[in-house]
């Protein structure tokens, strides 16, 4: 080979490489910091994870000053902080890149930022925020004054002026300046409009109106579709008000308002995913009676629909078998009529007891949480016994355990209860009415159908004298 080629071709392979190398280098983050009157080495760097703030980084220095945040893996964008130690102050800022380089320059006693450079939006940021801080001084002092002012009307048209000034900023914001993380940040903290009730209103119409209203343009300065809100410090808590506060908390109003909120999320989003998570582990710890329906209906609408495709196939399987658990005994469903039998081996169905309300009882004699409730549940049947209610009580042994049930029932004085066993377990009362544990007990109706499940004995004179109510 030609000797001057020979040289040609290697170096434009190091020219090659050096080129690659300065492309990695390129990629990466430099966020420098400089802290005036600080009296620590150490700044925290933070970020926000819908309801969670979270160290990303701990920086160090050498004068107490200047401290450089660095990396080369991609940022997700979102709002950041950054902390002081050891009093706790921080400063909040934006990453709208995945490889910033900012400065940054603040007062590391009043953590008043002195200067941002390299972004645009940080600066926009700080700029709205200085005017909050001189108008809110401002809006201060006028409504002390107010208050022993005898021309009321005129300090508070003072007030509206100032107001209707903050409005004005914040409609400039978010108007010219619609994709940065200021616009979206100032839109989320802006009161929620909504149309002028119509007139002849009366106080409880008022009332609902505007609720109604106020619930349907919730979500008007927050966009859901957009996957980096999960990242700040607003989106946690817009969803949990819109779920426990302004949903009605029965499980069918629950999932109606879970499907509109996942309905406006990108699925393959980070937020879509947390969402969804944190929807089915909340009300799967729920101790509120009837939400092992909105359990139900997660897994079935989403999970087993393939709309969580990270969940792994063990978890998604125990998820699915325990939903398929769930299901017999959703309130409202019409519960199993079970066959079994008595002392003397009659069999007898649930349909078969003629009452207005059944009370069936799930217990075991060994059970330590059936002794101690079993004074309650004798109580009951007997403030009861003539209102045309019958308790129902099946004792889970099977086989050559049956006669412990008989001891124990005239041990604990239950002889006024319909007692009943299932030597074989032919009924498959475990299945059908998910006795996962004792005592466990459910109040049906005429038709079976459950009213209410899973409450305490001390609970059930309580719960039944309102179900007669209604």
């Amino acid at each position: 080979m030609n000797y001057l080629k020979k040289i040609g071709i290697i170096f434009t392979v190091v020219l090659s490489l050096l080129t690659s190398v300065q492309t990695v280098t390129a990629q990466s983050y430099n966020v420098n910091f400089t802290l005036d009157n600080y009296d620590s080495d150490t700044l925290i760097i933070g970020y926000y994870y819908a309801n969670r703030q979270l160290v990303k980084d701990t920086l160090y220095s050498q004068d107490q000053k200047h401290f450089a945040w660095t990396g080369e893996e991609e940022l997700h964008e979102g709002t950041y902080m950054a902390l002081t130690t050891p009093r706790k102050d921080f400063i909040q800022f934006f990453v709208e890149e995945p490889y910033p380089n900012y400065e940054v320059r603040l007062d590391g006693k009043t953590m008043e930022i002195k200067s941002f450079t390299g972004s645009r939006d940080n600066q926009l940021f700080n700029e709205y925020i200085a005017f909050l801080n001189q108008k809110r001084p401002e809006v201060e002092g006028l409504k002390k004054e107010l208050e022993s002012a005898k021309d009321k009307a005129k300090i508070q048209a003072k007030i509206d002026a100032v107001d209707e000034q903050v409005f004005n900023e914040q409609a400039r914001y978010t108007t010219e300046y619609a994709e940065t993380f200021t616009a979206k940040t100032i839109k989320a903290s802006m009161n929620i409009d909504y149309p002028e009730p119509p007139p002849g209103l009366s106080d409880r119409e008022l009332e609902i109106y505007k609720y109604e209203q106020y619930r349907s343009h919730y979500f008007d300065h927050v966009d859901l579709g957009d996957s980096t809100l999960i990242y700040t410090p607003f989106l946690y808590n817009r969803v949990d008000y819109y779920i426990n506060k302004l949903t009605i908390q029965m499980p069918d109003s629950i999932i109606v308002t879970i499907d509109d909120v996942l309905s406006k999320m990108h699925p393959e989003s980070q937020m879509y995913r947390y969402v969804l998570s944190n929807f089915y582990n909340t009300y799967a710890k729920s101790k509120i009676v009837g939400m092992d329906a909105v359990v139900v209906h997660l897994v079935d609408a989403y999970y087993s629909a393939g709309k969580a495709p990270w969940i792994e196939e063990d978890l998604l399987a125990k998820m699915e078998d325990n939903a398929k658990k769930l299901k017999p005994t959703l309130i409202g469903k019409t519960g199993r009529d079970i066959q079994v039998e008595l002392e003397d081996g009659t069999p007898i169905k649930l349909s078969e007891i003629d009452a207005e309300y059944l009370v069936l009882l799930f217990w075991a004699p060994d059970c330590g949480h059936c002794k101690k409730s079993m004074p309650d549940i004798i109580k009951f049947e007997e403030d009861f016994r003539d209102k045309n209610i019958k308790l129902v009580s099946v004792c889970t042994k099977y086989q050559d355990k049956v006669p412990s049930c008989w001891e124990s029932v005239k041990e604990k004085g239950m002889e006024n209860f319909i007692n009943c066993v299932d030597p074989l377990g032919k009924s498959r009362f475990k299945s059908w009415y998910d006795v996962r544990s004792t005592p466990k007990i459910f109040i049906l109706d005429k038709d079976l159908k459950i009213i209410i499940k899973g409450i305490g004995a001390e609970q059930l004179g309580g719960v039944m004298e309102e179900i007669m109510e209604k």
